[in-house]
């Protein structure tokens, strides 16, 4: 049996535990997932719930999976307003159109979310091992 979960704010990771023993002191760590590493660049923090299900792999075999959302971006905090980013540099620049969000991190470029590169997606992940089986294509942001 396997236990997934998220570190919700506190981390951009999943952790996988084999709960098969009764005792917790025999759990093993099956595996981990970070955000931001190869092929989950854009995980952000981990608030998703993970759906566990079986995919077809082929005309007779298939597979566990769990998906899970590409997870919160705080910089989406300040969102909708953010600064037109003439240059593509990711930053506000004096001259740059600004908005103002109170309380909002301000970090947040709508006028160029290609920049915004964490929280977007979803994963499906072998259950098995923790490698990821895809990304279905993230939707164009407008």
């Amino acid at each position: 049996m396997t236990l997934v979960f998220g570190e919700r704010s506190g981390g951009r990771s999943y952790w996988a535990l084999d709960v098969s023993k009764p005792n917790p002191a025999e759990w093993k760590v099956k595996w981990h997932i970070q955000g931001g590493t190869t092929g989950f660049e854009e995980l952000g923090y981990t608030w998703s719930k993970p759906f566990f299900t079986r995919i077809k792999t082929g005309s007779s075999t298939s597979k566990e999976v769990v998906i899970f959302a590409g997870g919160y971006d705080p910089m989406e905090d300040g969102f909708p307003e953010g600064f037109d980013d003439q240059n593509n540099n990711g930053k506000w620049d004096t001259g740059e159109l600004h908005g103002v969000t109170v309380g909002g991190t301000e970090g947040y470029d709508k006028w160029n979310p290609g920049m915004n590169t964490m929280g977007r997606g979803i994963f499906v992940v072998d259950l098995a091992d923790g490698s990821k089986v895809f990304t279905p294509p993230t939707a164009p942001m407008t």
